[in-house]
């Protein structure tokens, strides 16, 4: 029972009772009072006609019966009786006994009775007789019967606004106590919110109480984020500089010509400090570490005009620049070879600061056919002399840029005709169990063309702002599969489709008008979640009671602000493959893993491997508390 019904109970029943008690009481007391005013009543009127009779100089029979009707005539009598001094009746004169306007059961229920009046009636000494008048009760029956009317009406109105009150005041206490519950449940949930001070002295404490629990569980939570991210840096980051070393450059390659939701082609720059160990000797070990420092946060710098760009110090005298969807890094690489000019000591003699190679990779590419394209630009650049780069000689470029008109029209024409289809891919959990199929999205730009990956297209559809019309062209697909089938199934979103409110409020409608029935989620990378935290918190929170899941992939790479995480509620975490390349024999990443799936499974998150290779990766998962995976190791398994 909800606590308003059970005030307005208590409200009601209160005023029962106190109705019921002041009721008889003041009937009881009224009714006291009318009979005694009854009696007096009848004494005076009967004591006044005795003295009239008495005072008749003729005291026939006919005089007295006039005066015995003319006074009964004249007031609400029920009885007025003339007798003789032996009790004789000589004139009586009777009236109605009911009130009609009074309900009966009312009158038996409050019975008045009006006490006779009597008067002796005399002739000098001589006693002619005695007369009794008996007044009528209606009167006071309608006067008793009126005020217990308003008496109910009275305590009606008191009890209503006395209810209206009491709900007031619930309401005002319910907000904060709403409040309360509403923080129990995020905590119930992982997510550590506190509130404002309800203003409410008994919920005060209890809402300071909850406040201090959730500041010392946030408080525990980002204290073990920050010691997990200082292993991951520690594990993927040269201490020096700050940047990814070799071991994650590597995996972050690998992944990238892995993925078929990388862009198909990119570029590498290889840059070298020549002649490091001179300079070490010329400058000091000292500075010559703030000189790698500056240069490292040259490179970085500049290269973070391309959103997916990854940099990286592979060793003491050489970095790497990873720019995925960008074929042609000669730009790139001549704003580096720029910036890196201007932060060369002028004191110190260095003439040549850095060479660039720029090679150029495709998807499907192997590592070492990539780095060794690099390499043989690198010497190239090496063997001019001086600050320069230099690009691959040995590459068949197909590139073709293609304008934005040509982009939005071609985008549109694919889904105007259904050129669109979803590329299944399973997640496993540890037993074997599926956990969901990954569903991908695949496009056929020309009609008799090769289907191709979102992840070459979803940067241009980015730029035209067409990313959300696709993902609902997917969301659709999906949802069909679900309905059709009884697998589970996962869509990756862009977050800048989430971005706009009107995407948001078409993708809620479609849950909400065909529910997935909890076999349904959705998920969004790190980066762009990250990028736009409000608007997908907004959707998740929208997403309550639809049925349907919520993810995020490549996780990792930006793991110091995984405690934001936790105010999503998600079901999972897909872990970037660069982090689980070689963990089964490389050390490294594993504190780092470890603590990335407890801080998960604290959150109430399933971990997830992204991009395993082998079966030996695989068989190391469980140990570090990863619950499945995903990748060609997985797909190779029999269903």
């Amino acid at each position: 029972m909800s606590l308003y019904r059970q005030l307005w109970l208590a409200v009601i029943a209160t005023t029962l009772v106190a109705f019921s008690g002041s009721f008889i009481l003041g009937m009881l007391s009224t009714r006291g009072y009318l009979e005694e005013q009854l009696g007096i009543k009848n004494a005076d009127n009967a004591a006044a006609l005795a003295l009239s009779i008495s005072q008749q100089p003729n005291k026939d029979r006919v005089t007295q019966e006039l005066l015995v009707a003319a006074q009964f005539d004249s007031g609400h009598y029920q009885t007025i009786r003339f007798a003789d001094p032996y009790g004789k009746t000589l004139v009586e004169r009777n009236g109605a006994t009911s009130a009609d306007d009074v309900p009966q059961w009312f009158a038996r229920l409050f019975p008045i009775e009006s006490a006779p009046g009597t008067a002796q009636i005399t002739s000098g000494w001589q006693q002619i007789g005695t007369i009794t008048v008996v007044s009528h009760v209606s009167f006071a029956y309608r006067e008793l019967w009126r005020n217990s009317i308003q008496m109910l009406v009275w305590f009606a109105l008191a009890g209503i606004v006395t209810g209206l009150i009491a709900t007031a005041v619930l309401r005002r206490v319910q907000r904060p106590l709403a409040n309360v519950v509403a923080q129990a449940h995020a905590i119930g949930e992982r997510r550590f919110v506190t509130i404002a001070s309800p203003g409410v002295p008994e919920l005060d404490s209890l809402a300071a109480a909850m406040n201090s629990m959730v500041t010392r569980l946030k408080s525990m939570f980002d204290e073990q984020a920050s010691r997990i991210e200082d292993l991951r840096r520690r594990a993927n980051h040269d201490p020096l500089t700050g940047l990814a070393n070799r071991t994650y450059f590597q995996n972050r390659l690998q992944a990238t010509l892995d993925s078929d939701e990388s862009a198909r082609e990119g570029s590498l720059l290889l840059i070298r400090v020549p002649d490091l160990s001179e300079l070490n000797l010329r400058l000091g070990r000292q500075s010559m570490d703030a000189l790698l420092g500056k240069i490292g946060g040259c490179i970085e710098q500049n290269a973070k005009a391309h959103e997916d760009s990854f940099v990286a110090r592979l060793n003491g005298a050489d970095f790497a620049v990873l720019l995925q969807g960008i074929p042609d890094g000669r730009l790139t690489a001549e704003k580096i070879l720029a910036g890196l000019r201007a932060i060369a000591p002028q004191d110190a003699g260095i003439e040549t600061i850095a060479q660039i190679g720029i090679g150029r990779f495709a998807r499907g590419m192997s590592v070492g056919a990539v780095l060794a394209r690099a390499d043989r630009a690198l010497a190239a650049a090496e063997s001019s002399g001086g600050n320069n780069w230099q690009t691959a000689r040995d590459e068949n470029s197909a590139f073709q840029p293609t304008n934005t008109s040509d982009w939005v029209r071609q985008i549109r024409e694919v889904i105007a005709a259904g050129r669109i289809r979803l590329a299944s891919y399973p997640v496993r959990l540890n037993d074997g169990r599926l956990l969901h199929d990954e569903l991908m999205l695949r496009v056929q730009i020309d009609e008799a063309g090769d289907w191709i990956a979102a992840g070459q297209i979803m940067p241009m559809a980015s730029r035209v702002k067409l990313t959300g019309e696709l993902d609902l062209t997917a969301v659709d697909l999906a949802l069909e599969r679900v309905r059709a089938g009884d697998t589970a199934i996962a869509v990756n979103l862009a977050a800048e489709s989430v971005q706009s409110e009107d995407f948001r409020r078409e993708l809620l409608r479609r849950l909400r008008s065909a529910p997935p029935a909890g076999r349904f989620a959705l998920e969004v990378s790190e980066h762009g979640l990250l990028r736009h935290f409000a608007a997908v918190r907004s959707l998740r929170e929208s997403m309550a009671g639809s049925g349907c899941g919520f993810g995020v992939e490549h996780v990792g790479r930006r793991f110091v602000e995984i405690a934001r995480l936790q105010e999503l509620g998600l079901d999972y975490l897909k872990v970037d493959a660069s982090f689980i390349g070689g963990i089964d024999a490389n050390p490294e990443n594993r504190a780092f893993l470890e603590g990335l799936a407890s801080i998960a499974h604290g959150m109430g998150a399933k971990v997830i491997a992204e991009g395993v290779q082998t079966t030996d990766e695989l068989a190391a998962l469980p140990t570090l508390g990863f619950d499945g995976a995903t990748g060609p190791a997985v797909t190779s398994l029999k269903k």
